[in-house]
């Protein structure tokens, strides 16, 4: 009995991770990334996640960078990305397909949306 118990939490607790795996896909291969833009530059952006709007206009990008954010990624913006009305504060999602485990992370965005609040 105790077998097929410890079975049973095994094979729940393989499904719960290989769903939990799926939350920031949209498809096959592709990540996303939600936050403000805390710093831009002529072709890639900031964004960090877990912070406020109010926190990118309180703080500086160093001290965001050293604890008041929980993600920050530098996003290549490849030239067929029409992303030129970006700006500083505004909150965006970034689609992804890899990045690199520097911090902050570094990688080229595919896709890019403002979120309106």
């Amino acid at each position: 009995m105790k077998h097929w118990v410890l079975l049973l939490l095994l094979i729940i607790t393989s499904v719960s991770v290989a769903c939990s795996n799926d939350v920031n896909n949209s498809e096959e291969g592709t990540m996303s990334e939600e936050g403000y833009i805390i710093s831009k530059d002529k072709d890639r952006i900031l964004v960090v996640g877990g912070i406020s709007q109010e926190d990118v206009q309180s703080y500086s990008v160093e001290d965001i960078l050293n604890g008041k954010g929980s993600s920050a990624v530098w996003f290549y913006i490849p030239d067929d990305l029409q992303v030129g009305d970006l700006q500083v504060g505004q909150k965006v999602k970034v689609w992804f397909s890899v990045m690199a485990e520097s911090y902050p992370g570094q990688a080229t965005a595919q896709k890019v949306t403002v979120i309106n609040e």
